[in-house]
């Protein structure tokens, strides 16, 4: 029988893995049959989140408060005055969001543990880090105060936070386009 944690591992790989491509495009219509089995399979555990205890919620809240609080660390690390790197030695633009936002999903996807990678600084560097440490910081404060209902709600709270990373990730690459 699968545990609480096991049904949260589920549901969100489903949700961020396995739809990717194929959900809107007609050119894998070869799929559909697979889709529909993964969509009811979602749907099977959508339902069975609603099982979730408050305990367990309590768990994957202090889980991501964690991960947030380690990423802070991180990210803020003085390192010989040189600021956080922009792309993480990588070509990526901006990559440094999908770290930070790594983190996150691991310490979400596990509720039990996260990964966390280090983060570059480099001398030439322009990255501003203070937007991106103030919602953090404000991801932090919120989770030490919030008391969620079920882990649905929980979820949706941590979806707001993500979909603002990803903005900034998305304004900044705008703006260096610029």
């Amino acid at each position: 029988m699968d545990t609480s944690f096991d049904i949260i591992r589920q549901y969100r790989w489903l949700k961020e893995n396995a739809f990717y491509p194929f959900e809107n495009s007609e050119k894998y219509e070869f799929k559909k049959n697979e889709i529909l089995e993964m969509k009811e399979k979602l749907k099977i555990l959508v339902g069975k989140l609603n099982k979730v205890t408050q305990e367990e919620i309590e768990v994957c809240q202090k889980n991501l408060f964690m991960s947030t609080e380690k990423v802070l660390e991180l990210i803020s690390i003085q390192n010989l005055n040189y600021p956080l790197s922009r792309n993480q030695g990588l070509v990526i633009d901006n990559y440094v969001y999908g770290k930070i936002l790594g983190v996150l999903s691991s310490a979400m996807n596990s509720c039990t543990g996260f990964g966390y990678p280090q983060f570059y600084f480099e001398k030439d560097g322009d990255f501003d880090s203070k937007a991106i440490k103030a919602l953090l910081k404000e991801l932090s404060d919120s989770l030490k105060k919030e008391k969620f209902i079920n882990y649905l709600q929980f979820e949706e709270f941590f979806e707001s936070f993500r979909e603002r990373i990803l903005e900034m990730w998305k304004h900044e690459n705008e703006r260096k386009k610029a």
